[in-house]
């Protein structure tokens, strides 16, 4: 079943959809880019802009306009897991992992990353359960089979993810400031 539109209630729905499927969801602006990169940059419109409900992504580093777009995808589906808006409404989700992700839960230690295709999948329920449990990472750590330290370097070596941990500490007060002194940015 297709999603009406974005909610942050349906962050699921949207990533498991395809490319060409998420695509058409989103506003998109082609522009050109600035900066380094020579003539071509400058002159050809290959610059990406995807805008779906209030989550906006950019990506302009390549010459080619496709490879813009394939990696704004791939930012946006980032920008959809740890998607922050509506926080209050993500605490109220009880959500079963999903069966993508089975194979990397409970496991010795977290071997998934950003390039495997079901890395959002992982990220949106890792984020949905760190606010489930409210910031506790004991409990987390038993509920996705991890130990507090794998969690803790799992968070610390995630951009998308630290950068959404350090906005909510500093805005909400959820995560003390002690978490991440320890790892390496």
């Amino acid at each position: 079943m297709k999603p009406q539109g974005y909610t942050v209630d349906n962050w699921l729905a949207f990533l498991r959809l395809t490319d060409n499927e998420l695509i058409r969801y989103c506003r998109t602006d082609v522009y050109k880019a600035t900066g380094k990169g020579g003539q071509k940059k400058n002159k050809t419109s290959n610059a990406i802009r995807l805008t779906l409900s209030h989550l906006v992504v950019t990506e302009s580093k390549s010459r080619s306009k496709a490879e813009n777009t394939k990696k704004a995808l791939k930012k946006l589906r980032i920008a959809i897991a740890t998607d922050q808006k509506h926080v209050n409404a993500r605490c109220s989700q009880t959500i079963s992992p999903p069966n993508e992700i089975l194979p990397y839960l409970y496991s010795s230690e977290i071997q998934i990353n950003s390039k495997n295709a079901v890395f959002p999948l992982f990220l949106g329920y890792f984020f949905v359960s760190y606010i489930k449990h409210k910031g506790n990472w004991n409990a987390l750590g038993k509920d996705l089979g991890y130990t507090t330290s794998q969690l803790r370097k799992f968070v610390g070596r995630q951009g998308a993810l630290k950068q959404v941990f350090d906005r909510m500490r500093s805005e909400w007060k959820v995560i003390s400031a002690s978490d991440f002194d320890h790892v390496e940015s």
